[in-house]
């Protein structure tokens, strides 16, 4: 059983015990020590009754003194000569007879007479108990007479048992008087150490993540050890504090870290209990975050959400530590977007778990397909024009004798086929250009006049479109390469005006605020159908091919006005329904003016 005894108890009680055990040695010299104080009381009254006795002239006299004095003196006295002989006993009216006494049975007279004080307890017939006796030698007249005083042994008996009582109760008093005494001195010795306690205490149960300052009484000298004690926790408290703060700040930091990076984090510890997910990774794997901490990575099953996904990362974290061993591998998810997820695993040191990192390499293998697409549909693009104009060539060749407007109408088809060709190459060129596109071409640019420009080179070639311009202010600038945002917006108003029934119907509008410049242009034409709006800006894709072909388009103009936007920090954005027209928006950082002070 556990002690739940205090330390100041534990003292209290040893001291009592400790008291005890010297009351119970002790006790038998305190009964020693008061039957020798009786003994000496008696001598002493004794002595008192041998001087009076000494100045008696004769024999008669010292029997007419003990005869007085023996009443309230002493319970029994008896008087001897030098021969041993009785000639007063206070238990017998007279002695009628004088004897010599037997040495056997009065050793103690005998004694008395070699000059020797004898103490002794004796069992009296006449008086029918034991007494307590003292003889003592004297003399009268060079006369030897040995005088032997008694009190009854109960007597003597009952003052040790009232004597030993009153060192019992003198002892208890004094004992409880200590033990009150230590208390308080332990209390005071203990209060400090209460009050360092009590402010521990609460860290120590949970209920504060700091140690509370310890504030002792005034009373507390500083520079009692107590006092220093509870400064050195302060201080010990406080660097704690800031060394806590400065784990969690790093802590918080670190989370914010791993939760900003695009890629998922899952730390395990040895059996597998998550011990730390990031938001990526809770996204990727679609599991949440409250859920799964300090939970084990257990294997989920058919029909779970990523369910396939889930398992291989179970298996790398238990692989990557039995193997001790940094391991890699890649998985196709499919939920509804087809993506492409690499896995790294490597074990912590110690033993002490292990982490997993998910990639999504879905823009990377995206790029791979684009550039597949890309050049297959810049062969296919190139192939067809080529095709074309091989095909004719090799008429003219086979049949020279061709009508004259047969030959006009083939040349023509030739030459169309080669300005299409050509137009594609300088697009092609057009957007390599701008994959590099150096910031010193950015200058300070009135977006205004860029665009009103713009406007009459459509109007060259549309002469019969219709085109408006709303402006909040005369002039708005940006920074931005004049040369290529041109291109972009002649891209937009070519198509604006291509694609819409003659004459063309369109709207221009510039605007800024404190941030930002907007440029909207709005048509009436065709329209371009939902399905298609999220892919109009990829390159070689047309909405309609074979109105695209007769056109001329290739799929790369809105590509190209794309990157030139995103070039100049912009974004664009476009709405459109069939039948009604389309709307491209253009947001572009506005010019920033330091004013001089």
């Amino acid at each position: 059983m556990k002690n739940k005894l205090g330390f100041r108890q534990k003292i209290i009680l040893s001291h009592i015990f400790l008291f005890v055990v010297f009351i119970a040695f002790a006790f038998p010299f305190i009964t020693k020590s008061v039957q020798r104080i009786v003994f000496n009381s008696l001598h002493v009254s004794t002595s008192y009754l041998v001087n009076l006795l000494e100045k008696a002239r004769n024999e008669q006299q010292i029997l007419t003194l003990l005869q007085d004095a023996d009443d309230y003196i002493f319970f029994h006295v008896s008087l001897f000569n030098n021969k041993g002989e009785a000639l007063y006993d206070s238990s017998l009216k007279q002695v009628t007879k004088k004897e010599s006494i037997n040495p056997l049975t009065h050793s103690e007279v005998v004694d008395a007479l070699g000059h020797k004080i004898v103490y002794f307890i004796g069992y009296n017939k006449q008086e029918a108990e034991k007494l307590a006796y003292i003889t003592l030698p004297f003399h009268v007249n060079n006369q030897t007479y040995i005088l032997r005083t008694a009190i009854p042994f109960s007597q003597m008996h009952e003052f040790t048992y009232e004597f030993e009582m009153w060192f019992l109760a003198f002892c208890f008093l004094a004992m409880l008087f200590f033990a009150a005494i230590t208390w308080l001195i332990f209390h005071r010795i203990n209060y400090p150490i209460q009050q360092i306690i009590r402010a521990i205490k609460p860290y120590q149960l949970g209920v504060e993540t700091v140690i509370n300052p310890i504030v002792l009484s005034d009373s507390i000298d500083e520079k009692d050890q107590f006092y220093q004690l509870a400064q050195t926790l302060n201080s010990l408290s406080e660097h704690l504090r800031l060394h806590i703060k400065q784990i969690i700040d790093e802590r918080n930091e670190k989370e914010a870290i791993l939760d900003s990076l695009g890629e998922g984090v899952i730390a395990v510890d040895a059996e597998l209990h998550i011990r730390y997910i990031n938001f990526m990774a809770s996204k990727m794997l679609r599991i949440s975050k409250k859920d799964v901490l300090g939970n084990v990575f257990a294997f989920a099953s058919e029909g779970t959400p990523n369910a396939k996904l889930l398992n291989k990362c179970r298996q790398l974290l238990e692989s990557c530590q039995r193997k001790r061993a940094l391991l890699t591998d890649s998985m196709i998810v499919n939920n509804g977007k087809k993506k492409y997820i690499d896995l790294i695993a490597a074990p912590k040191n110690h033993r002490s778990g292990a982490i997993i990192v998910l990639q999504d390499k879905t823009s990377h293998y995206k790029v791979l397909e684009m550039g597949k697409d890309f050049v297959a549909n810049a062969s296919h693009e190139l192939r067809t024009p080529i095709t074309i104009i091989t095909g004719f060539a090799e008429t003219l060749q086979d049949l020279p004798d061709l009508p004259r407007d047969v030959v006009i109408e083939i040349t023509e088809k030739i030459v169309r086929n080669c300005q299409r060709m050509d137009s594609l190459v300088k697009n092609l060129l057009t957007l390599a250009d701008l994959e590099n596109l150096p910031p010193s071409r950015f200058t300070e640019c009135d977006v205004v006049a860029i665009v009103e420009t713009c406007l009459q080179v459509v109007l060259s070639l549309y002469e019969k479109a219709k085109i408006q311009i709303e402006k909040s202010e005369e002039s708005i600038l940006v920074a931005a390469d004049p040369d290529i945002l041109e291109l972009a917006i002649i891209n937009l108003l070519d198509n604006a005006a291509k694609y819409s029934p003659p004459p063309a119907e369109i709207l221009v509008q510039i605007a800024q605020t404190s941030e930002e410049v907007s440029i909207t242009i709005q048509d009436k034409g065709i329209g371009i159908p939902a399905a298609d709006l999220e892919h109009i800006f990829e390159r070689f894709y047309t909405v309609d091919k074979a109105h695209s072909r007769r056109l001329g388009g290739a799929g790369l103009g809105l590509s190209i006005v794309k990157t030139i936007i995103e070039n100049h920090h912009g974004v664009i954005s476009v709405k459109s329904e069939m039948g009604i027209g389309t709307t491209f928006t253009i947001l572009l950082p506005k010019l920033k003016r330091i004013v001089p002070i």
